[in-house]
């Protein structure tokens, strides 16, 4: 993934509750961690893995994973 990139967590993968569903942006990219910030919550969410995460259906620019 790349920073801007439209991604949601793989169901089963969410690290809190609201993450569940949450589309949010790659805000962060360090290695294979990303940091997203979710669309209605404060912040960066720091780390999800790319195997946690899925692209975001229509997102020209992101990799799916």
């Amino acid at each position: 993934f790349e920073i801007g990139d439209i991604v949601t967590v793989k169901p089963g993968a969410e690290h809190m509750p609201a993450h569940r569903g949450a589309k949010g942006a790659v805000s962060i990219v360090h290695g294979d961690s990303y940091g997203v910030r979710f669309d209605g919550i404060a912040g960066v969410h720091k780390w999800y893995t790319g195997d946690e995460l899925r692209a975001v259906a229509g997102d020209a620019g992101a990799e799916m994973a």
